[in-house]
C-alpha cells in the first residue's frame, strides 16, 4: 500500500511541489492491488505519504521515502521453562559389593513447565514483510512430570579374560499434559578381556514429544513454488502409483489427465501450521562397538561403532512439493498428504486442475530408519618413541568419519520406501582428517574435509527417465576441502595466527551456490589473540 502510494505522484498545488496525491486529494486511494486482486490493507494515515522518485540517480533522493515505504518492524517473543527436579545416588557398599567394585544408583523425579509467547510486527501480522507471508506468534505451554531412575553394576574385574566387565541401566517414565505417558530405557555393558582392547553395546527405547513450536504454531500465510507431480512431464518420475493417482484425480475435477500440463506460472499461497494431534516419536536404538588401545603403540586409540536407528511415527516437517509428491505416489490418494492439498475445479479460468493451497504442517509419518558405522583414530607420536635423537616435536594424527549403509523413510504404512542414502547432503562416505605439529612456540594444522559423490536427482526421478540429465551432470561432486594454518604463541599471552582454508579453490557444483562446498572458494586470515 504505501509504495502504491509512493509512486502515484502529482504537484501539491498547496505546495507546488511533488507530493503523494493521497496527501492532498480528498477521499483518493492509490491503485493498490494485492496478490489476490483485493486491495492491501492500509498501513498510513494521510499526510504520512513520502513521494518516491523513480527518475532519481542518487539513492540519497529517495533515502526518505525508502524507509517510510519499508519501515523496520519489531517482534518480540518470551520463551519460560520452569525445571523443578531432584535426584538421590550413592552405592550399595553397605549391604554388599560386587567382584568388579561398588554397584551405583540414582533415582529422581523431575517436573517441568514449558511455554511459549511470541509477538510479531505490524508488518508479519498482516503480511506486509518478505513474500507477503502473514506470520502469527506462537502461543502454548505444556506441562512434563518425570521418575526415573539409573544403576551400574561392576560385574568382574581384573581377572583372566576379564579385565571389566560392566553393565548399566536406566529407566524415565513422563506424563505430559499433550500426548499422555510414556517410557524410555535403556541397558547397556562393556566388556574389556585385556587392557588392549574393550567392546561395548547399549539397546535403548526413547522417545520425543512435539515440542511447543510444533503443536502450537498457529500458521501464517506462505507462498512456494510446486512443480505439479501430475504434469505429464513428470508422470514418470515418481512411483508406480503416480500416473494412476493422477488420472483418478485430474478426471475427478473434469480435466484430461493426458493432456494436463501445470497452469501455475508463479507461487502458490499455502498456510503454515503446527498441529495439534501429533503423537510422540518412538525410536529403538542399538549400538555395538570395538575400542582399541594397544600397548605396543603407546597413545594410539581407535574406536569403530555399529549403529542402528528405527524411529516409529518420526515427526517429519515435509515441504510442499514433497507433499505433492506423496500424495499421488503412495498406494492409494486417500492419505494425509492429498487432505493438504487443494486444486482448482476445470472451471476455474486460472489454474484449472492446478494445485491453489496447500497446508503445511508437521505430521507423523510411518517410519525412519538409518544404520550404519562411526569410526575413530587418534594417534600422538613422539619421533623419540621411534628413537629419534633429535627434538621434532609432537605429531598428532586424528580421523572422524561415518559410512551410511542405510536412510530411508516410510510416509505410510505399506507405502514403498523412500530410500535417501546417497542423495544430496546424505553422503555413503564422510570424514574429517587433522594432522598437527607441535614444537616449542610453534603449531601447525592440516585439516581435510571430506564427503563423497551425492546424487543431484532422486532414484525415482532417475529410473523414471533414465535421461534427466547427461551423464557428468546426475551427481554432485564430491567435497574435498584442504585447510593448512600455523600458529606461534611465544608465551602465555599472545598468539599469531594465519590460515588459508580450502586453499585448493575447490568450488560449488553446476547449478549450485553452495554445494558442496562454499561459493566463497579460498580462504586467507590472519589474527591475534
Amino acid at each position: 500500500d504505501r509504495w502504491a502510494a509512493a509512486l502515484d505522484v502529482g504537484i501539491n498545488p498547496a505546495t507546488g511541489l511533488a507530493d503523494c496525491k493521497v496527501n492532498y486529494l480528498p477521499g483518493y486511494e492509490p491503485v493498490n492491488v494485492g496478490w489476490n486482486g483485493l486491495p492491501a490493507p492500509t498501513t498510513f494515515a494521510a499526510g504520512e505519504c513520502k513521494p518516491f522518485n523513480l527518475f532519481a540517480t542518487n539513492p540519497a533522493d529517495n533515502a526518505e521515502a525508502s524507509a517510510w515505504i519499508a519501515p523496520t518492524g519489531r517482534s518480540d517473543s518470551e520463551l519460560t521453562q520452569h525445571v523443578l527436579s531432584g535426584y538421590l545416588s550413592g552405592n550399595l557398599d553397605k549391604l554388599f559389593t560386587l567382584p568388579g567394585g561398588s554397584f551405583g544408583w540414582s533415582v529422581g523425579a523431575e517436573w517441568r513447565r514449558e511455554e511459549s509467547d511470541g509477538g510479531q510486527s505490524f508488518a508479519d501480522l498482516n503480511g506486509l514483510g518478505f513474500g507477503g507471508s502473514v506470520i502469527a506468534p506462537t502461543k502454548g505451554a505444556y506441562e512434563v512430570k518425570e521418575y526415573f531412575g539409573e544403576f551400574r553394576a561392576p560385574l568382574i574385574s581384573d581377572q583372566p579374560f576379564i579385565k571389566e566387565l560392566t553393565v548399566d541401566g536406566a529407566v524415565r517414565q513422563s506424563s505430559y499434559s499433550t500426548i499422555g505417558k510414556t517410557t524410555t530405557w535403556k541397558v547397556g555393558g562393556e566388556w574389556a578381556p585385556v587392557f588392549d582392547i574393550s567392546f561395548r553395546g547399549t539397546y535403548a527405547e526413547a522417545v520425543r514429544a512435539p515440542n511447543v513450536g510444533e503443536l502450537f504454531d498457529p500458521g501464517g500465510q506462505t507462498f512456494l513454488f510446486i512443480d505439479d507431480p501430475c504434469d505429464v512431464a513428470n508422470l514418470n518420475l515418481g512411483t508406480s502409483n503416480r500416473a494412476a493417482n493422477c488420472s483418478a484425480i485430474l478426471t475427478g475435477l473434469g480435466i484430461d489427465p493426458t493432456a494436463y500440463t501445470d497452469p501455475n506460472i508463479g507461487s502458490v499461497r499455502g498456510l503454515q501450521t503446527g498441529n495439534r494431534n501429533l503423537k510422540e516419536e518412538t525410536a529403538e536404538t542399538t549400538t555395538f562397538g570395538v575400542v582399541l588401545r594397544p600397548s605396543f603403540v603407546p597413545r594410539l586409540t581407535a574406536s569403530i561403532d555399529y549403529y542402528q536407528i528405527k524411529l516409529k511415527n518420526a515427526i517429519n516437517f515435509l515441504d510442499p512439493q514433497d507433499i505433492a509428491n506423496q500424495c499421488v505416489d503412495l498406494p492409494t490418494t486417500a492419505n494425509q498428504f492429498c487432505d493438504a492439498l487443494t486444486r482448482a475445479p476445470s472451471s476455474d479460468p486460472f489454474a484449472p486442475g492446478g494445485i491453489v493451497d496447500f497446508l503445511v504442517q508437521p505430521v507423523n509419518v510411518a517410519s525412519f530408519e538409518t544404520r550404519g558405522v562411526d569410526f575413530t583414530v587418534n594417534y600422538l607420536l613422539d619421533p623419540s618413541d621411534l628413537g629419534a635423537k633429535k627434538d621434532w616435536g609432537t605429531f598428532n594424527f586424528r580421523l572422524v568419519g561415518n559410512y551410511l549403509d542405510k536412510l530411508s523413510y516410510v510416509n505410510l504404512e505399506g507405502a514403498d520406501p523412500d530410500n535417501q542414502k546417497g542423495q544430496e547432503k546424505k553422503p555413503e562416505w564422510q570424514a574429517n582428517f587433522d594432522l598437527t605439529w607441535l614444537k616449542g612456540p610453534w603449531q601447525l594444522t592440516y585439516g581435510l574435509n571430506y564427503f563423497s559423490r551425492t546424487q543431484r536427482y532422486t532414484t525415482l526421478e532417475r529410473t523414471g527417465e533414465p535421461d534427466i540429465a547427461a551423464p557428468g551432470y546426475l551427481d554432485f561432486s564430491r567435497r574435498m576441502t584442504h585447510d593448512v594454518q600455523a600458529r606461534w604463541s611465544p608465551d602465555d599471552h599472545y598468539t599469531l595466527y594465519a590460515g588459508i582454508d580450502n586453499f585448493t579453490d575447490q568450488l560449488p557444483d553446476t547449478g549450485q551456490d553452495y554445494y558442496p562446498v562454499s561459493a566463497v572458494g579460498r580462504f586467507f586470515y590472519v589474527g591475534v589473540t
